[in-house]
């Protein structure tokens, strides 16, 4: 499918109102709201599909995704670099086809597993693809008029491919000086 829009996904838990406002007030701005994450992987990728491709045939300037369409990958690699039960490959398998945004908006107070990927390894991949901003109205607008071109994500297989390997190097803790994955 030819994508007709830029898609720029927000990232943080913060960004859902200011979302709502920011294509209520800008013209060219779209917002699609995708569905929140449930247990089963095979019903969320079916939902987040349904949103994707919505999201794609926008014929706005913009379209401000609510959820990032790799969210499922991200979630299940938490999980396992936690040490919790994880089924990233079958994340991995159901994604194959997934669009990647052109753009990631992420909230900077976002915190634990998520953050390694949201500013780490995703700006390893394409520095200028993800961009810090407050979750608010005029920061998220602001951020849309400032989004500069450059290096774009590598194709969805790789960056796939990427979390079967990606470990964030451990941060010391000042205090006990032991790592965030303890």
């Amino acid at each position: 499918m030819k994508r007709t829009t830029t898609l720029i996904v927000t990232v943080g838990s913060g960004f859902d109102r200011p979302s709502e406002r920011a294509a209520d007030a800008a013209g060219n701005v779209a917002r699609e709201v995708a569905p929140e994450p449930v247990e089963s992987l095979t019903e969320w990728v079916d939902n987040l599909r349904r949103a994707w491709s919505a999201a794609q045939r926008r014929s706005t300037i913009y379209t401000v995704l609510t959820q990032d369409p790799l969210a499922p990958v991200v979630r299940e690699w938490a999980r396992r670099l936690e040490g919790k039960p994880s089924d990233l490959e079958l994340a991995i398998g159901l994604l194959g086809d997934a669009p990647l945004p052109d753009f990631y908006l992420v909230d900077p107070a976002i915190s634990g597993a998520p953050a390694h990927w949201y500013l780490d390894h995703l700006p390893s991949l394409a520095p200028r693809r993800v961009i810090l901003t407050q979750p608010s109205e005029g920061a998220l607008l602001a951020a849309v008029r400032r989004l500069r071109y450059g290096k774009p994500l590598p194709e969805t297989a790789e960056v796939l491919a990427s979390a079967r390997f990606y470990v964030p190097v451990p941060e010391l803790r000042q205090e006990s000086k032991t790592t965030l994955l303890d």
